[in-house]
This record gives structure tokens, sequence and C-alpha cells, in this order.
């Protein structure tokens, strides 16, 4: 269960869209570039791929977890404004988080990113590691042309208690009073985990395709759970988020035209 925690640990999208329209006029995120190097007061945010909107630099969405670094970018920007040459071309992130910072200066730095936390290090390799959308080749030769739209749409088929873990323990039936999810959405959640799987074991998709799509599935998670924040505790009566259809959220990628890499260590 702990593991489930830390894997869903989120912040809803409505929120995070509506404190996303009140950003400083002169904050980091929309400061412009003159040889690598920002220029203060300016109201764009341009990389080596040309002008990032806000939802690019942060891959669509941030998540609610302790010690995130999403307040302190400005800071940290300003830190390294201070004390590096303007020469250095690689930067190191060794507990990545959410991966705010990394994806913040990812168009300026090759990205070495680290955490041994597994949500972590997968949003790492679909946003960092990864400079281009998926095209996803052999889906499309097989007919799904869209697989997020299959994933959320798909008739569901039956599967055995081993393949439903969020359902079983995460959403309310006989043996559960749990309220962290919908049943729908607890058995969209587990269909998605298992196809995504079977499909990485046919090799249908590419590592980072798997990837990019089970990240895209942890965003979405807690835009429908019945939560005020962190999994703590779940709310007694359902939210009327929470009873929406689960939706994979499609991540921003930034192309930094560098080898980017992404570890699951010790640090």
């Amino acid at each position: 269960p702990y593991l489930f925690l830390k894997l869903f640990w989120g912040f809803p999208r409505n929120i995070l869209k509506h404190y996303a329209c009140k950003i400083k006029p002169k904050s980091p995120f929309r400061r412009k570039f003159r040889d690598g190097r920002p220029v203060k007061g300016a109201l764009t945010f341009t990389g080596l791929s040309g002008i990032i909107p806000y939802k690019d630099v942060l891959g669509c969405g941030i998540m609610r977890f302790i010690g995130s670094k999403a307040h302190l970018l400005e800071k940290i920007d300003q830190v390294i404004l201070e004390h590096a040459t303007g020469r250095e071309t690689i930067f190191c992130d060794i507990f990545s988080g959410t991966g705010v910072v990394a994806r913040y200066f990812k168009p300026r730095y090759e990205i070495h990113s680290n955490d041994i936390l597994y949500f972590s290090y997968v949003i790492q390799k679909a946003t960092v590691e990864n400079n281009k959308k998926p095209v996803f080749l052999k889906l499309r030769d097989g007919g799904i042309s869209d697989p997020f739209r299959f994933l959320e749409e798909a008739e569901i088929p039956p599967m055995d208690k081993g393949h439903l873990f969020i359902t079983e323990h995460y959403s309310p039936h006989e043996h559960c009073k749990r309220m962290y999810l919908s049943h729908k959405n607890a058995l969209r959640a587990d269909f998605i985990r298992n196809t995504l799987d079977a499909w990485k074991k046919q090799c249908l998709v590419t590592e980072l395709e798997y990837y990019y799509l089970l990240a895209g599935l942890i965003e979405a998670i807690p835009s429908v759970s019945n939560i005020t924040g962190t999994y703590g505790a779940y709310l007694k009566h359902w939210d009327k988020r929470a009873l929406k259809d689960l939706e994979m959220v499609r991540l921003d990628v930034v192309d930094n035209k560098r080898k980017n890499r992404c570890y699951q260590q010790d640090a």
C-alpha cells in the first residue's frame, strides 16, 4: 500500500490550471534566454527548441509531493546564475521526485536525473530521457491508431484477482470499504496497467513508449481520486471529481537535442 500511495501521490489538474494562470510576469517560466542564459525581465521561455509554453516545461502536470521543488525553481535558477560559468553542459538532478527541476532545466542542459522511487523514474523516462512524443508504429500496424483512446474506452474483459490490485485494495466492494477511487476508475486503472505490461511483453511498444503511456496513467489518477490532496485518508462521501471517467494525460515533451539519461538508483 505504501508504494501505491507514493506512486499516485498527486495534484488535481483543475487546481493546477488555476494556479498556472497566476504566474508572475517575471517568473523564470516566462524568461527569455540569450546564449544559453536567462535574460531578466523577459516574458517568454525559450530553449534550444524555440519558445516553450509553461505547460511544456513542466510536462503538463505537477504532482503534490512532499519535498517538491516546484516553488523553488526561481531561487535554484538564481543560485546557478550566480555561481555557474555559463559553459556547463550537464545538469544532474539526483533526487528528481516529480521531475519539475529536471524538466525546467532541460531546454538548457543535458539532463542526468535519478530517483529510487519507481513512479519518479517512470515520469523521468517519459519527459526527460525521451525527446519526442512516441508514434506507436507497431500498435498502429495492429489497428490501434490512438493507444490513449483505446486504453480509456476499450471494453474491459474479465480479470482474475491477481490482476485487480487497485480495484481490490482502493475501491469499495464487499470486502473493502476504502473510497480512494470509484469502482469503474479503479477497474480502468487495472486494465490499463495490465494492458501496458502485455504490450511490453509482446514487444508492441518500445521502452520509451511504454514509459510514456504509464506516466500518462500516473499523472491521471489524481484527477479522479476521492481525496483532499494526499492519500493519508479518503473522503467519506464521493467528490464529484472522483465520479468522472479516468482520462490519461498526454504529456508534453521538450526536445533539447541532447542525450538525456535517467536512473533508478540509491543516491
